[in-house]
């Protein structure tokens, strides 16, 4: 097993879950903050998301070689966020790049800010100062702390981005996608909508693993910025059904279905405070003014900035249902 004390990489730690099956534990903190997989099939290796750094998906796919002996065979993208799929360039040489189709229809819409920042670079430059600015007036802690996480993020950005080249998949599915080596087999499995439009989700059943992309995340709010409330119950439904006993997350340490169900939890919690906020007449400042039980309340890696996030994108799709409904 690779000592956590001795990385493939400045940005994450390896841990072997199983034999030949390893995760790249992000740092929630850090620049490059989400999990990925190798895995060794046997005669080939899959790789699961590819980070949101061409230079930590260069660092990947070298441990990916380290580790299984080979070039890597396939690369698989969870879903169409960026901090899962910057990273595909280190792969396109050597990889079959895999998505399903409608992750793939959506990443030029989730990516075309990088685009924008590569045409002008002085918008990312200024957004920097403006966080940097912003950094040196803040006086809450955990607001501090939220900003000078989102300040290294952008400056990493700025550094990688003349050489940065968003590469989409090569090959896509639908519904479900399985892949056979000498060792094991993996299957992919589609699930939409959810955390996205469309997610998918790795498992390896005779070792109990799945590896979740963003349908998953552990010990931090979920980012629910693009989600389907409703959907994402219904994929917590899929996962208890599953004879597994580590998952991996999109985000955050591993866990087990007693962190699954944590998670229904905040998206149920969330909802109810949303609906009573409406139902009372209020405002979506009202709803923000309001907080979690715990142990919600501590889920905050980046300070409220996700909080926000979700209580608007709920707000909005609350609403106007009940509109729909009236």
């Amino acid at each position: 097993m690779p000592d956590k004390q001795d990385p493939f990489s400045t940005f994450f730690a390896i841990e072997e879950l199983a034999s030949g099956i390893y995760v790249a534990l992000g740092r929630p903190d850090g620049v490059v903050y989400s999990n990925t997989g190798i895995i060794d099939l046997g005669g080939r290796t899959l790789v699961f998301d590819a980070f949101n750094s061409p230079q930590a998906g260069e660092e990947l796919a070298a441990a990916a070689l380290s580790l299984t002996g080979r070039r890597h065979t396939w690369l698989v993208n969870s879903h169409m966020h960026l901090d899962h799929w910057a990273g595909n360039q280190a792969f396109v040489e050597d990889a079959t790049i895999i998505a399903t189709a409608r992750t793939r229809e959506s990443m030029p819409e989730s990516s075309a800010h990088l685009r924008q920042y590569q045409d002008d670079p002085s918008r990312l430059e200024k957004e920097i100062q403006a966080e940097a600015d912003s950094v040196a007036k803040e006086t809450d802690p955990l607001q501090k702390k939220g900003r000078e996480i989102s300040l290294s993020r952008r400056r990493h950005l700025h550094a990688v981005l003349p050489n940065l080249r968003l590469t989409l998949p090569d090959l896509t599915f639908e519904e479900e996608l399985v892949f056979h080596g000498t060792r094991r087999s993996v299957r992919l499995v589609e699930h939409a909508p959810g955390h996205t439009p469309s997610d998918t989700y790795l498992v390896l059943l005779d070792e109990g693993i799945v590896f979740t992309g963003d349908l998953a995340f552990f010990a931090e709010q979920p980012y629910m910025g693009s989600c389907d409330p409703e959907g994402w119950l219904a994929w917590h439904d899929e996962a208890d059904m599953l004879d597994a006993e580590i998952f991996v997350p999109g985000h955050g340490p591993l866990g087990t279905k007693e962190d699954l169900s944590l998670q229904r939890r905040y998206i149920v919690a969330l909802t109810q405070m949303i609906d009573g906020v409406i139902a009372g007449k209020g405002r979506v400042e009202d709803a923000l003014a309001e907080s979690l039980p715990p142990p919600f309340d501590v889920w905050i890696v980046e300070g409220r900035g996700r909080f926000e996030i979700n209580v608007r994108t709920l707000f909005e799709q609350r609403l106007k249902r009940q509109s729909a409904v009236a």
